[in-house]
């Protein structure tokens, strides 16, 4: 497990590097517009090819696919790096790099995220998931000043071939990764033997994903939480935060303090996580977690001065940040192994193609209601993934296994 932890450390390192790289060096070849374009378009293979990426991981394992997959990210970025010493790249080498680092990126996410399930044993999952949420909050914090100071001491080719370095540290790590035998009895549709996932088409096992999904009403219930979540947060907690700062003359210090305090917020609750390591009534809490988030965007709307607004930030964090390690440890909880490359392609289409949906949605919100109604608004969406959960018997009766 600590080896899979620090490569996951490297990787969301690299992946927040990755990206601040590339959009600077996007900036020295083109227009913002253009910056944008190059941004944008490696996003859409990621997001096309996600689900058929969990497929993929059901039929070879995760650790095979995630082996294959971080091997092309540094092969990738390294032959970038390789470039750049030689020549200043033009936009299409920089669109090229983007969509194929999308593409691959495809079949990494889910085959790093079913990863957990497969080198720990049950009881484990709930610190592996405050381990998760911690190391993508520090990677997301460390990687782009790290790959801002390297670009201005030795420009994109140093940045990326320190973004290579990272990948290649990570790929050596997922190597030396110890597969753990899984002794819990699966739960299958299909009785043993006759797994659809052992003999159909690609395409018939995207579908018998989806199925199982829907035949098991606590991972359904649990995904659509989690959609509401994204779709009602990530665009409070990003250009909401903002908007409130420059209306109330606090500047970009004033967002930054409370942006800072919502990831400190949940830095604070994966570390205590992985510390306890087990949680006591462990749906409630997940409920309980989500009212107090629900409650935290709604208070945004309050205008208490600059104190009141960085406190509600962080006791945000707090709250989401449990929240969805408690959500994905029992997503990998519940899910048959056999599935679980496409049950997490789901959860990845989840957590990073559905939130982006909330800034148009928020925008005009904004225009048509106002900022304060727009915050109560997002908080209602999350109140609808409460709802779907107090009505879930088996969501409030979760438990997690204890050591």
């Amino acid at each position: 497990m600590f080896r899979w932890l620090i490569a996951f450390a490297f990787s969301m390192v690299g992946d927040s590097a990755y990206f601040f790289a590339l959009s600077w060096a996007a900036a020295q070849s083109g227009s913002p517009a253009e910056v944008g374009l190059v941004l944008g378009i490696g996003a859409v293979p990621r997001a096309i090819l996600m689900l058929g990426g969990g497929v993929v991981v059901d039929r070879f394992g995760p650790r095979t696919v995630a082996l294959a997959s971080d091997s092309m990210r540094f092969l990738i970025i390294a032959g970038l790096s390789a470039v750049l010493v030689f020549a200043t790249p033009g936009l299409w080498i920089l669109i090229l790099v983007a969509v194929l680092f999308g593409v691959v990126d495809a079949f990494f996410m889910p085959a790093v995220g079913a990863l957990p399930q497969a080198i720990c044993e049950p009881h484990q999952l709930v610190r592996v998931q405050g381990l998760r949420v911690l190391v993508i909050r520090t990677g997301n914090t460390v990687g782009p000043p790290l790959a801002g100071a390297i670009l201005s001491w030795g420009g994109s080719a140093a940045a990326f071939s320190f973004i290579a370095v990272l990948f290649g540290a990570s790929l050596l790590l997922l190597w030396h990764v110890r597969i753990v035998p899984l002794e819990r009895p699966p739960v299958e549709i299909q009785p043993a033997g006759e797994h659809p996932a052992e003999q159909a088409g690609p395409g018939r096992q995207l579908v018998a994903g989806f199925a199982y999904i829907r035949s098991r009403p606590v991972i359904a219930s649990l995904v659509l939480t989690l959609a509401m979540v994204e779709i009602g947060s990530i665009a409070p907690l990003n250009l909401g935060l903002l908007l409130v700062a420059d209306e109330n003359g606090w500047g970009p210090a004033g967002a930054g303090w409370a942006i800072a305090a919502f990831g400190a917020g949940a830095g604070v609750s994966a570390l205590v996580l992985t510390l306890l390591g087990a949680v006591r009534r462990a749906g409630v809490t997940y409920l309980i977690s989500l009212l107090v988030g629900a409650a935290g965007i709604a208070g945004l709307a309050y205008d208490g001065g600059l104190l009141v607004f960085i406190v509600t930030s962080g006791l945000i964090g707090v709250a989401l940040g449990l929240n969805g390690a408690l959500a994905y440890a029992f997503i990998q909880h519940e899910t048959d192994p056999a599935f679980i490359g496409r049950v997490m392609s789901v959860v990845s289409v989840v957590s990073f193609g559905i939130g982006p949906v909330g800034y148009p949605m928020f925008g005009a919100l904004i225009g048509v209601v106002g900022l304060p109604m727009a915050f109560l608004c997002c908080s209602g969406i999350l109140m609808v993934g409460i709802v779907l959960g107090v009505r879930s018997a088996a969501v409030r009766s979760l438990t997690l296994p204890s050591g």
